[in-house]
């Protein structure tokens, strides 16, 4: 009896203890969403945000920290910008993100001359058609009235096509001061068969973003990063694989009379695989860069 009495007298208080728990500050209760107060609000209100927004290819940091380091350009640290077709048609919802390389393997390069895209000015991103995934293939597929958003450090900007014109069509007039014009080139014709290049222009829309001053000369770029130029110069990196190569295939056959068939197979097969995929990628940057 005097057990139940003792165990009487406790449940008020444990009962008590466990209400007043849940009034403690930094306590882990539940908000009305189910989430706990230590980070309620925090995934709804990254849930609202798009796709787009949360991907950060145009800011952060290429080992996806997430530190907002940018240039004074506005571009991310590593010159990127990430491009988005808005269209009805199925062929058009592509993105492709890339920097200023020359061979356009990384994706579509920002032209270093003119501004960055969403700053005041006609900025320019090349793409490739076919190669390397085609990000810009469907560009022909464009009409006029469709929007393009481009992503970079400075946040989104987003244009109009104008049209889609291409060797002899006539080129939209200037654009005005103050105000943004974005031309996406790649080539045009049969798949790895270049005939000529496609232009397609659209005029800003979205507010412009801070435009610093030139800091490249328009104009002054060098051949080889122009349209369809093929890169200049003694391709080193392809002689040394090819060397390698040729290493390994005199090596197998010198190991084929001395080890035999089979242990040859087993320790050259994968080594000239890995070869030959090196001398067949060093190849592709020899072709022209909006292939």
């Amino acid at each position: 009896m005097a057990t139940q009495q003792e165990s009487g007298r406790r449940d008020p208080d444990r009962s008590e203890a466990e209400r007043s728990g849940s009034d403690r500050p930094g306590s882990e209760g539940t908000g009305s969403d189910g989430s706990g107060s230590d980070g309620s609000g925090s995934d709804g209100q990254d849930s609202d945000r798009p796709d787009a927004e949360r991907s950060g290819s145009g800011g952060s940091d290429s080992d996806g920290s997430g530190s907002d380091r940018t240039r004074p350009d506005g571009s991310g640290s590593d010159g990127s910008a990430s491009v988005r077709q808005d269209s009805d048609r199925p062929d058009a919802e592509r993105s492709g993100s890339g920097g200023t390389g020359r061979d356009g393997s990384g994706g579509p390069g920002h032209r270093r001359d003119t501004p960055m895209p969403g700053q005041a000015g006609t900025s320019v991103l090349m793409g490739r058609a076919a190669a390397y995934g085609g990000p810009f293939g469907g560009l022909a597929g464009l009409a006029q009235g469709d929007t393009v958003t481009v992503t970079t450090g400075q946040g989104r900007a987003t244009y109009r096509i104008l049209g889609v014109r291409r060797a002899g069509d006539p080129a939209p007039a200037a654009v005005a001061a103050g105000k943004g014009r974005l031309v996406l080139v790649t080539a045009t014709g049969p798949r790895y068969m270049p005939g000529g290049i496609l232009r397609v222009d659209a005029d800003l829309i979205s507010a412009p973003f801070q435009t610093p001053a030139a800091v490249i000369r328009p104009g002054t770029l060098p051949e080889s990063e122009q349209p369809l130029a093929r890169p200049s110069g003694v391709p080193w990196p392809l002689v040394m694989w090819l060397q390698a190569l040729l290493a390994a295939a005199v090596a197998a056959v010198w190991c084929r009379h001395r080890w035999g068939r089979h242990q040859t197979w087993i320790v050259f097969a994968p080594l000239v695989a890995v070869l030959g995929l090196q001398v067949a990628t060093r190849t592709t940057e020899l072709l022209p860069n909006l292939l």
